[in-house]
């Protein structure tokens, strides 16, 4: 029987399961090739995949990026996002604002890839400001602070927008606290208990915000551990080479370069220390990706402490702008 997959929503391959594509799909920045985040490979991890957003038109037949953007016939190429400069920024069309790019979508005009990034009002000044993930935003309906753990596309005005909420699935209706990174949920499509990386839209109702769980702290951590194990076993043969080169010694025989023995022993400690180079620089791509996926966040969560003890001190009112 064949059974159609929902619009925004993939198989996996691996599980067989339905994922929704916001959360789980990524762009290898390094070879531009889309993973799902439990497939992406370590290179592409260390060098800041980018999450794939859903687009759409509205019924104007506009989508993001907008041609209708007040700044749009003004940005330059260069300001567009892709290609991705070192600072990874962009221009946002409906600000002027230089912004960091966030996500990467299609445009469903052309076909082709473009960055997404935006901007939003800070809930303390009350002006313009870039949407930044881990950072403060105020919930338009009902005024709350949430930290932003996701990005979507507006339907309506094609911008991009921050996306904050509540835990609907902790289990307490009297006192839902904020979702923030590493909350436990139970996902409805699996019914397992996951750790929330990341919210997106709901792919079957579009007015519901879901958290999903990205495997990329999983797989950069499991990377972490097998690198790890593979420099122990290098050092370890490194050390059992150095001790039949000793014992070689001790032995009394000729200390020739020509000696078999000798030969053998400095090839082998030769080959041993490429491996080690080589896995050593393995290792620290596995420790960038580590400080974007696990340290970064906590940083912010940190910076967002401080922000929200200002905020209760100044109300939020120091702009007169917006």
């Amino acid at each position: 029987q064949i059974v159609p997959v929902p619009q925004g929503m993939v198989v996996h391959p691996a599980t067989g399961h339905l994922v929704t594509m916001e959360g789980n799909v990524w762009l290898d920045t390094n070879t531009g090739t889309f993973h799902l985040s439990s497939e992406m490979p370590i290179g592409g991890l260390s060098s800041q995949p980018l999450p794939y957003v859903l687009n759409c038109k509205n019924p104007n037949s506009d989508c993001y990026p907008s041609s209708t953007a007040p700044y749009a016939p003004l940005v330059p190429q260069e300001g567009k996002g892709l290609p991705l400069n070192r600072q990874r920024d962009m221009i946002d069309p409906f600000t002027g604002l230089r912004v960091p790019v966030i996500g990467i979508t299609s445009d469903l005009r052309t076909g082709e890839l473009v960055a997404v990034g935006g901007s939003m009002v800070c809930p303390e000044t009350r002006l313009m400001k870039p949407i930044r993930l881990g950072d403060m935003m105020e919930d338009p309906e009902t005024r709350e602070l949430f930290v932003i753990q996701g990005v979507t596309i507006d339907m309506w005005t094609a911008k991009a927008v921050p996306l904050g909420g509540r835990n609907q699935w902790s289990g307490d209706e009297e006192d839902m606290p904020p979702m923030v990174l590493g909350e436990v949920f139970r996902d409805e499509l699996s019914g397992e208990k996951k750790t929330m990386g990341m919210l997106v839209l709901d792919p079957i109702s579009r007015t519901r915000v879901i958290p999903v769980q990205t495997d990329c702290v999983q797989v950069v951590q499991d990377s972490e551990v097998g690198i790890a194990k593979t420099l122990l076993d290098i050092e370890e043969q490194k050390i059992q080479a150095l001790k039949q080169k000793t014992a070689h010694i001790r032995s009394g025989a000729a200390l020739s370069r020509n000696d078999p023995k000798e030969a053998e022993a400095r090839k082998m400690l030769a080959d041993l220390t490429v491996r080690a180079l080589l896995a050593q620089a393995e290792h620290d791509g596995v420790l960038n990706a580590v400080s974007m996926f696990v340290l970064q966040p906590y940083r912010m969560c940190q910076q967002q402490r401080e922000f929200a003890f200002n905020l209760a001190e100044t109300g939020g009112q120091k702009g007169t702008m917006v």
